[in-house]
């Protein structure tokens, strides 16, 4: 909330993110049913990782990495990533 304050922006609210969650705690294969995972831990899996952008930067889209090896994640948070707009005076320089 204090970045906010700021006039940092959350570019997974403003590019309309596809996720709901980011933390995952090593046990997102012990669900199948995502319905189920999110009300059995909502306290564990939530959407804590965060890409802030400020000024004219403008979020186009949100997404994060699902991917495993052979059922194992290299981190008990999924990678994000934004793709961004950068306003022509940046781009200039």
């Amino acid at each position: 909330q204090a970045l906010l304050s700021y006039g940092f922006r959350d570019t997974y609210e403003e590019a309309e993110g596809n996720y709901e969650y980011t933390y995952h705690k090593f046990q997102v294969n012990n669900f199948c049913d995502r319905a189920e995972l999110m009300k059995e831990n909502n306290r564990v899996f939530r959407r804590i990782d965060h890409i802030f952008a400020l000024g004219d930067i403008e979020a186009l889209s949100a997404t994060r990495n699902d991917h495993c090896q052979k059922g194992i994640y290299p981190s008990d948070h999924y990678p994000i990533s934004c793709s961004i707009n950068l306003p022509s005076s940046i781009e200039d320089k």
